[in-house]
């Protein structure tokens, strides 16, 4: 994820976005994702209908401050899933509304969400109500 110095107000991504879901990782090591939290990831998608082609896939760690300062505005898509990224004055782990957006700050990483079965729980309970799943 690279900003356009052109135009840092366009954030590259992942994904055509089909589905206005954006979904945010912090992953300093790769573009994009880990290989294990790109497996774990396509499990979420799967229970959710949906396809890691058809969503937004922002690596947080190659985006500059000034669009991170503007969370959620700027990221593409209308329900926004950030793991393991920390926002200062938001409510972790549920569901909020912001300026039309569904969002939902997972307090922990993919990994960590992998390894948990309350962890996935909770996270599962999140986005039935963001999705309207039953």
């Amino acid at each position: 994820m690279i900003l356009n110095p052109d135009h840092p107000e366009i954030i590259e991504y992942l994904g055509n976005n089909k589905k206005s879901v954006c979904v945010l990782v912090n992953c300093s090591d790769e573009r994009w994702i880990r290989f294990k939290e790109k497996l774990i990831l396509g499990n979420i998608l799967k229970a959710l209908d949906l396809e890691l082609e058809e969503i937004a896939l922002v690596n947080i760690n190659h985006l500059k401050q000034e669009v991170l300062s503007k969370f959620p505005d700027k990221l593409p898509g209308n329900k926004i899933i950030s793991f393991g990224v920390y926002y200062p004055n938001f409510e972790l782990n549920k569901v909020i509304k912001i300026k039309n957006k569904d969002v939902l700050v997972v307090q922990d990483n993919l990994t960590e969400i992998g390894m948990s079965r309350e962890k996935k729980g909770l996270l599962w309970k999140n986005l039935k109500e963001m999705f309207g799943k039953k």
